[in-house]
């Protein structure tokens, strides 16, 4: 399980600069939206690899906090909302293009006014509303 989270940590690096800029509301130090939401897919992938597929406790989201300080204060903000035990696409598949396009985690006001979302293969894009309420969403929030 680790070899397998470890070998997802350079793909959600390498995100970073696959995706277009934003300039919604960030986080602290001038974290954009998109920022939070690829710590966010980390960490869902993080928990994932831990078994556990429930949205994690208080004492859990505090383990996180170090290592996830963007991803932590937006889940407990509820400025996203985030499908638990989901694994995100694995490195390989994303590569040959296979899979990974549900919505794991959104901006809470993606369904009434659209906003940016992180898909499973990693990629964070804009969604207009309308494109939103079509969009495959994995799991449950």
């Amino acid at each position: 399980m680790l070899r397998r989270f470890l070998s997802l940590l350079p793909f959600f690096f390498l995100t970073v600069g696959c995706s277009s800029p934003s300039n919604s509301g960030g986080g602290a130090g001038g974290a954009t939206r998109a920022d939070e939401l690829r710590e966010i897919g980390t960490l869902v992938s993080t928990h994932a690899a831990k078994g556990r597929k429930s949205a994690p406790t208080p004492a859990q989201l505090n383990e996180y906090e170090q290592a996830f300080p963007l991803a932590v204060k937006a889940i407990r903000s509820g400025t996203i909302d985030v499908a638990w035990g989901v694994k995100p696409t694995d490195e390989e598949a994303v590569a040959k293009g296979q899979g990974g396009t549900d919505v794991i985690a959104h901006e809470k006001k993606a369904a009434t006014e659209g906003g940016e979302v992180l898909l499973q293969n990693g990629e964070v894009k804009v969604m207009s509303a309308a494109e939103f309420a079509i969009a495959k969403k994995s799991g449950a929030k």
